[in-house]
C-alpha cells in the first residue's frame, strides 16, 4: 500500500477496523468499539462548530449556562 507522496505503508501500522486503516496513535479497538456501539439519550447536547470559530469560549459559557449552581 502506498500514500500519496508514494511512500509505501504498512498495514501492520495500522488498525485494521471493517476494513478500514486507521492510526493507532489516535484510536484503539477499545475506542473504535465504544464509538460503533454509543447509544444517544434525549438529554444528550452536542455542541458542534466551525474550527476557529470560538470554541473555547462557547464551551465556557454553555458550561456556566448549563450548570445552575455556577451563576
Amino acid at each position: 500500500m502506498t500514500d500519496k507522496l508514494g511512500t509505501v505503508m504498512s498495514t501492520t501500522e495500522y488498525i485494521n477496523y471493517h476494513g478500514l486503516l486507521l492510526p493507532p496513535e489516535a484510536h484503539t479497538m477499545e475506542s473504535l468499539e465504544y464509538a460503533q456501539n454509543f447509544s444517544v439519550e434525549d438529554t444528550d447536547v452536542f455542541a458542534v462548530t466551525y474550527p476557529k470559530s470560538g470554541m473555547c469560549l462557547f464551551s465556557f459559557l454553555f458550561s456556566l449556562f448549563s450548570c445552575s449552581s455556577c451563576l
